[in-house]
């Protein structure tokens, strides 16, 4: 986060403090995302997911290291067959 400190530089503990509570209601990297709308990118992720999901007797495996959306994935993903997001 290169530069990144300088934009508190001149601030109070209170605006640093308003800062990052804002910041951690906009961007909270430990809970998983439950609506379509805001996972975004992983296309090949998610178009793997999908097909395996429609091959009858297949199932999809999802694994991988903590926090990259796993869990976030699995909770899109109905939306998004239903939505036929992958064609």
């Amino acid at each position: 986060l290169e530069g990144t400190w300088s934009l508190t530089v001149g601030m109070s503990f209170k605006e640093k403090s308003d800062l990052k509570a804002r910041a951690a209601q906009l961007f909270s990297p430990r809970t998983p995302i439950g609506t379509a709308e805001l996972f975004e990118g992983r296309r090949v992720q998610i178009d793997k997911t999908l097909n395996a999901i429609r091959q009858p007797g297949a199932h999809a495996v999802v694994y991988g290291e903590r926090g990259v959306g796993k869990t976030s994935l699995v909770n899109v993903a109905p939306v998004l067959l239903e939505a036929g997001a992958d064609r």
